[in-house]
């Protein structure tokens, strides 16, 4: 950007700071989830690596956020109930809940 012609430069061609980084436990953990699913219905049930995961997490946010790789691993063991680890990376467990909280039943075929 060029310098203002009263000698001032604008104070936002100086600034070389990253976007604001995202430290919520619960919008890291809700990104996991959304990023987890997308990359599940794309891989087709597939397992996926770390770092896709974060970059489609990266890919979730806003161009003015950042996300930090540690923030990311710091919550990964609590997903426990979304994803598992599986042989190269992660695997999305899909559990469909009844009203009940119980595993619903589905029927495969006709009714």
């Amino acid at each position: 950007m060029l310098p203002d012609p009263r000698g001032t430069a604008d104070i936002r061609a100086l600034s070389l700071l990253p976007g604001e980084p995202v430290r919520s436990r619960r919008t890291i953990a809700s990104l996991i989830v959304i990023a987890a699913s997308m990359l599940d219905r794309e891989g087709r049930g597939g397992v996926f690596t770390f770092e896709q995961l974060l970059r489609k997490m990266r890919e979730l946010l806003d161009p003015n956020l950042t996300l930090d790789v540690a923030d990311v691993q710091a919550v990964l063991p609590d997903m426990g109930d979304y994803l598992a680890k599986a042989r190269g990376g992660w695997r999305w467990k899909r559990r469909s809940r009844s009203r009940g909280g119980q595993p619903s039943r589905r029927l495969s075929g006709g009714s």
